[in-house]
């Protein structure tokens, strides 16, 4: 089923900021979704994605014999991305334990559960006390893999400027605030930076972008798929996430693997998370500090010339964790 509700990231917030809102904006969508469901005879597999609180429920009212089919994608928690990483609500208010319950039940019910590593699998057992095994990792891969980037990628590496690019949400998970202090500690070392993104609710970007905004460090804001890939497609270097919390060590991002599929060199902080995706040639993992990122980015422009990127297809590591639902061959989906 197509539709554009949940689309909008803000959208995705406003059920825990004002749940009575989102659920009078939702009446026609689930309308359009009860009507989906007499349909569900024709398809062999249904994948619920974040947030699937409301999609699920109402699969489990009125189409409960579809259960067997259905998958939920927890690659996000609202409870660790509101509560515990963002900190948007206090942990010891109502909304809070209501939103633990809500993510809590969707684990248990859910038949099948795809998480995007099997760290994060195990924190979320750990969080939510839960003993489920049919939770299973699937890589989140890239957009590359449905729309390729028609301009052709720049190999080309300039000897006396290096250019560094970073894409997301500049939110604590991301550890933007370092990115920013390396940027300033080698803005003497020809190096520029492509910072492209901002916060949710855009207050972040208002008030620290122009004071940021300078020769070496270029802000561009919220951008498209496309123009970010573009402008990424032309930096030597791309950064990860260096944020602190659990959540920042548990996660491999999308744009990891939008990296891997422009061909760049990548560096993000070192942890058991990233080392799912096993030693590979053109990503360096590093201690997630100031000065480890500074060192490294300074040996990367040194030997540049020398990095051999040898990265694996990602169709492939998402087709091999596919395997596990039994849904690679299937053809109706």
């Amino acid at each position: 089923m197509e539709s554009n509700h949940w689309k909008n990231t803000k959208n995705k917030l406003q059920y825990i900021k004002k749940p009575l809102k989102i659920i009078i904006n939702s009446i026609g969508y689930i309308n359009k979704l009860i009507k989906f469901i007499r349909k569900l005879d024709d398809y062999d597999v249904i994948i619920i994605g974040y947030p699937a609180y409301l999609d699920f429920l109402i699969v489990r009212i009125f189409g409960y014999k579809y259960l067997n089919k259905v998958i939920i994608d927890f690659f996000l928690s609202s409870y660790d991305t509101v509560i515990l990483d963002r900190k948007i609500i206090q942990r010891t208010t109502l909304r809070a334990k209501l939103l633990f319950m809500t993510d809590k039940w969707l684990l248990k019910k859910g038949n099948k559960v795809m998480v995007d590593t099997n760290v994060n699998i195990d924190r979320y057992r750990s969080i939510f006390d839960l003993e489920k095994k049919n939770i299973y990792r699937v890589f989140v891969g890239s957009y590359f893999l449905l729309n390729p980037l028609k301009k052709e990628i720049n190999k080309k590496t300039n000897n006396n400027k290096m250019n560094v690019g970073w894409v997301g949400s500049i939110i604590p998970l991301h550890g933007i605030e370092k990115i920013l202090a390396v940027a300033s500690l080698l803005r003497e070392k020809d190096f520029i930076f492509h910072i492209i993104g901002d916060d949710p609710d855009n207050e972040w970007a208002e008030r620290n972008s122009p004071k940021h905004h300078n020769q070496y460090i270029n802000f561009y804001g919220r951008l498209n798929y496309h123009d970010s890939m573009e402008i990424l497609s032309e930096c030597d270097i791309c950064l990860g996430i260096f944020g602190d919390s659990d959540k920042a060590k548990s996660v491999i991002p999308f744009k990891i693997f939008d990296y891997m599929a422009l061909r760049k060199v990548i560096v993000t902080q070192n942890s058991r998370a990233i080392q799912e995706l096993g030693v590979l040639s053109g990503l360096f993992m590093v201690d997630n500090t100031v000065n480890a990122l500074v060192n490294q980015l300074m040996w990367i422009k040194k030997n540049i010339k020398n990095i051999q990127i040898k990265y694996p297809d990602i169709r492939q590591l998402m087709e091999n964790d596919l395997r596990k639902f039994g849904i690679l061959n299937n053809e109706k989906h």
